[in-house]
């Protein structure tokens, strides 16, 4: 009896210890209003129990709750305190005063690396100051004819599909938007529209569905707990695929650039010679970052894949969200349509860069649909220090 007495008692003074080190954190806790589905102990973490549509809903509801109660509450996910804001002047207070990111990041780095976006504020600040001017809107712009040819492609394969009865679109926009950024990113034809079990897509999809599981589920977050699992040998599998074909690509580009280099010696000035080929992202984080002694080849892999990617995921569940809203409201649709038939008329010629500032009713369709349902839903940064009070 005693034995039992006091194998019941350890873990009441574990937990008793555990509470009194973080009582200034329940302390902060308690003065803001609490998720209606936190529970005791285990927070809301079982309201991300369901697949990784079922998260986003919950994250949706969790969000409206927010904005219901004056733009600030909290809610526990096992032992980890998370503030949830809505409110513009509170979001801002927090954005400037805490620039690092969340442990969970951690997770996304095992796939991307310490890649700008992702990487602590050390790396990131002076990665960012190499990535940024190779996002410039005049840059940006060199893509278009890329997203043209791709996004015709497209148009035919949706096409195909006209009168058939309900489908699901987003194969076909995750698979043009990984053709489209791969050959604006890269340089490289994977043609992912033609093929959707391509090798690259599928390891992408389980990538991005595998690492946001285990964001919302802290059982998983411990190494030493996951590892057992089957989902750590998928996505270590899936995280190589990707690494190997990303170096592949760099490894030839990098060769491409000094055969280039080499032969143009003699020329003016020791300039490349134009090879009449497009300029790509990874051309421009080559030059950018100092040319052969600038970033290295994992650090190239980093960058690449972030832009890769990130971009990847977000265009398409963006495209899908203007899809499923122009599709609602017909009267949206038929102003789009009169739009593009004052711009085009009657003529079977494709899209031009010129053609896009006329666009102007379908790019506030386009912003007002990304106002509404953003691609990224969330933003999650860690106070490391104490700044100062919200308002």
């Amino acid at each position: 009896m005693n034995m039992f007495l006091w194998l019941s008692l350890i873990p009441v003074l574990f937990y008793c210890i555990f509470r009194h080190k973080r009582r200034r954190l329940y302390k902060y806790a308690s003065s803001v209003i609490k998720h209606k589905e936190d529970l005791p102990i285990i927070g809301v973490t079982w309201a991300f129990l369901g697949f990784t549509g079922d998260i986003f809903v919950k994250l949706q509801q969790f969000s409206t709750f927010t904005s219901q109660n004056g733009g600030l509450t909290n809610c526990w996910l096992g032992p980890h305190l998370y503030y949830i804001i809505t409110e513009p002047v509170k979001t801002e207070v927090v954005l400037k005063n805490n620039l690092e990111k969340d442990e969970t990041i951690r997770f996304l780095r095992a796939l991307v690396g310490n890649a700008s976006i992702f990487a602590p504020v050390p790396i990131w600040k002076p990665r960012r100051k190499v990535s940024v001017p190779a996002f410039s809107p005049k840059i940006i712009s060199n893509f278009v004819k890329i997203f043209i040819v791709q996004s015709e492609k497209l148009v035919t394969k949706l096409a195909q599909r006209a009168g058939t009865g309900d489908f699901k679109i987003w194969p076909f926009i995750n698979a043009y938007s990984l053709d489209a950024i791969l050959e604006s990113a890269m340089g490289v034809q994977i043609n992912v529209q033609d093929n959707c079990n391509n090798e690259i897509l599928t390891a992408v999809n389980t990538s991005f569905k595998l690492i946001c599981e285990r964001i919302f589920r802290v059982w998983f977050w411990p190494d030493c707990i996951y590892n057992f699992f089957p989902h750590q040998a998928t996505l270590k599998r899936s995280i190589k695929i990707i690494h190997d074909f990303a170096d592949e690509i760099i490894q030839k580009k990098k060769l491409q650039r000094h055969n280039e280099t080499k032969s143009s010696t003699q020329g003016e000035s020791g300039k490349i010679r134009d090879t009449g080929s497009e300029t790509t992202f990874l051309d421009l984080l080559i030059s950018m970052s100092g040319g052969d002694s600038g970033y290295t080849e994992v650090e190239l892999r980093e960058e690449v894949l972030t832009f890769l990617l990130a971009a990847t995921d977000t265009s398409a569940v963006a495209m899908g969200f203007v899809l499923k809203l122009v599709g609602k409201y017909p009267d949206v649709q038929e102003k789009i349509y009169r739009e593009l038939q004052d711009v085009f008329g009657d003529m079977e010629r494709p899209l031009e860069k010129g053609d896009l500032p006329k666009l102007q009713y379908l790019e506030r369709v386009i912003k007002e649909t990304l106002r509404l349902y953003p691609s990224v839903p969330f933003i999650i940064r860690k106070a490391d220090t104490d700044t100062q009070a919200i308002p």
